[in-house]
């Protein structure tokens, strides 16, 4: 038995995994907990477009007390020339597979170091501030969405992470951050 070994990463913001030798395991859409209360996961899903899921056997009384992903939504990506047409779309999302590299790791700024692979590069991106803490995520630089407009209250938003105070003069305040995704 030879092993390969490999890693899955999520490619936030595509439909498509940018490196070539990358495989798509499957395409979806970037999901998290609906704002309407506290408590909740902090992690974002990337949910199958079409996902095959089980009916609970006992739902009664169960609904208040539950958890809910919702469909994340573009809000304020002013660092893409198409924030307009960004604005409220829905993220997608691609579950990527890298043959041969089996770590794989997101680093603030604009290349891979050393002889690290770049997957993908964009910018960092959160839940708006004042609202439930989420993760970093790196969304790829020319994102692709999704056309639906509905939205419900709650929904989950993603926006740029910005500079904030520091004592570095080289970084400037309010600046949008850079991030790779890249593989070894």
């Amino acid at each position: 038995n030879i092993i390969n070994p490999r890693a899955v990463y999520v490619h936030w913001g595509k439909r498509t995994c940018d490196n070539a030798a990358s495989n798509i395991v499957y395409i979806g859409y970037m999901a998290s907990n609906v704002e309407v209360g506290i408590g909740a996961g902090t992690s974002y899903q990337c949910l199958p477009e079409n996902p095959k899921l089980k009916m609970d056997f006992d739902t009664t009384g169960v609904n208040m007390k539950t958890s809910k992903l919702a469909a994340v939504r573009f809000s304020h990506m002013s660092m893409f020339k198409s924030s307009k047409q960004l604005q409220d779309k829905v993220v997608p999302c691609v579950v990527c597979e890298t043959p041969m590299r089996p770590t794989v790791k997101m680093f603030p700024g604009t290349s891979c170091p050393g002889d690290w692979i770049q997957e993908y590069s964009g910018y960092i991106a959160s839940n708006a501030h004042g609202r439930m803490r989420a993760e970093n995520v790196c969304i790829n630089r020319d994102p692709d969405t999704y056309n639906t407009i509905e939205k419900s209250r709650g929904d989950p938003v993603l926006t740029p992470v910005k500079i904030g105070e520091t004592h570095d003069d080289k970084l400037r305040k309010d600046a949008s951050i850079p991030c790779t995704v890249c593989s070894k």
